[in-house]
């Protein structure tokens, strides 16, 4: 009986062996663009809660300048308070408020809420532009 001689590996891959290592690059490839994913969610957030503190910040200097808050009857986007408020709203705030474009990070308009003469919230309807979902994000100024 013959005996057939042993077949030599070349270099070359098995199809096999490049299957799971364009496997295991698939994967680490989705970890990282999800984990990216939720680090862009997060300095959205980040961003929207640092205009809306500018936002209140001016609202306050408003607030000492004129005696009050601006007044709206119902919670409106913040651009609807009318340019003679919004011109006096602007030069109370600096520079880089200043230039600040009054939308959040998801392209909607903050909203504006005067709840008395000394109370305001300014907020953002988040991702979704829904109110009163699980995304919205606000901050008070002045008090009760």
């Amino acid at each position: 009986m013959e005996h057939q001689p042993n077949m030599r590996r070349t270099g070359a891959f098995t199809l096999i062996e490049l299957l799971v290592t364009i496997s295991i690059i698939a994967i680490l490839a989705g970890i990282v663009i999800g984990i990216s994913g939720v680090a862009t969610k997060k300095s959205d957030a980040s961003k929207a809660r640092a205009e809306i503190t500018r936002i209140q910040n001016a609202l306050e200097e408003y607030r000492m300048q004129y005696g009050n808050y601006p007044t709206n009857s119902a919670p409106n986007d913040i651009t609807s308070l009318g340019n003679s408020v919004l011109n006096r709203l602007t030069n109370t705030m600096d520079n880089a408020v200043r230039d600040l474009k009054l939308i959040d990070p998801w392209g909607n308009g903050y909203w504006y809420e005067n709840q008395n003469r000394f109370r305001a919230i300014v907020y953002s309807k988040g991702p979704d532009g829904r109110e009163d979902t699980g995304d919205d994000i606000s901050l008070t100024t002045g008090s009760y």
